[in-house]
């Protein structure tokens, strides 16, 4: 009879694999949904006859766009400290969002407006 100790290994609710490009795919959906926010608020006042007060929207999407892409940078530093593969979706959703990202930044800061 063998009596080799068994590998016991933790399986809990969410499996994780040690370079699955786990944070690279939540930074493209963190992505894609900062950029429906931004053309959401872009066609609210093209559609409604919202006058002068309907530039709000269009500042408010860009304040929240730049937000998310801000989150966005973050996951996708996450996802390339911990080297997973494939590297190509953090790469993009960092590559994607840098620039707004500095737009939300400089919005932050309070804009001279």
């Amino acid at each position: 009879m063998s009596t080799q100790p068994q590998k016991q290994e933790w399986e809990g609710v969410i499996r994780w694999r040690p370079h699955q490009p786990v944070f690279g795919r939540l930074s493209l959906w963190v992505l894609a949904v900062a950029a429906i926010i931004a053309v959401i608020s872009f066609l609210i006042p093209m559609f409604g006859s919202y006058g002068e007060s309907g530039m709000g929207f269009i500042v408010l999407g860009w304040g929240f766009g730049g937000i998310m892409c801000i989150t966005n940078v973050l996951i996708a530093l996450i996802g390339l400290a911990r080297r997973e593969s494939p590297r190509w979706p953090a790469i993009t959703g960092l590559a994607l969002s840098v620039f707004p990202e500095l737009g939300g930044v400089y919005l932050l800061r309070g804009a001279p407006w």
